[in-house]
């Protein structure tokens, strides 16, 4: 996890696809572009 809180893998992150944040969506490597659906948390 990075500082900003996005998951990057080879200079990509992982995202919401749509940009939806509902239970199920589907996730997919994407460019980084620091959107709200490419921020993540670990819950402790």
């Amino acid at each position: 996890m990075q500082s900003d809180s996005s998951l990057r893998v080879l200079g990509s992150c992982l995202d919401a696809t749509g940009g939806n944040s509902a239970d199920g969506t589907p996730l997919e490597i994407w460019d980084c572009d620091n959107g709200a659906n490419q921020q993540w948390n670990l819950p402790g």
